[in-house]
């Protein structure tokens, strides 16, 4: 078993977004995160594979969106980037909120337990 996973974070200008999501979702329009799993579904696997997993795969985060959104939202452009993180994460681990209404509900408690942990550990800080 191993005792570490890596994955890998980029923020990027909206350009670079509109050009990923263009290119691998056929979607010709910036987004505010992409996530570029190496593996499927690893949440449902066993836990033996998913821990012989070395790499979870990409995330990409637009920086001008995180700031966006963080106004919108009435938030802390540090709290909006660690949601981003959370979503594109899930994703990795073979999450889909397009995917059903069931899969959508499943991803945002996730969402909600990782942002809880995050909060936990800020304050503790």
């Amino acid at each position: 078993m191993k005792n570490t996973l890596a994955l890998s974070l980029h923020l990027c200008a909206d350009s670079k977004m509109k050009s990923l999501n263009s290119k691998y979702r056929k979607i010709n329009k910036t987004t505010d995160v992409l996530s570029f799993p190496l593996h499927l579904d690893l949440y449902k696997s066993k836990e033996k594979m998913f821990f012989a997993v070395d790499h979870l795969g990409d995330i990409f985060i637009s920086y001008p969106r995180v700031k966006l959104q963080a106004k919108d939202f009435l938030i802390t452009v540090e709290d909006e980037f660690y949601h981003l993180a959370a979503h594109g994460l899930l994703h990795l681990l073979g999450f889909d909120h397009e995917r059903s209404m069931l899969e959508e509900k499943l991803m945002k408690e996730e969402e909600k337990k990782i942002l809880r942990k995050i909060s936990k550990l800020k304050k503790r800080g």
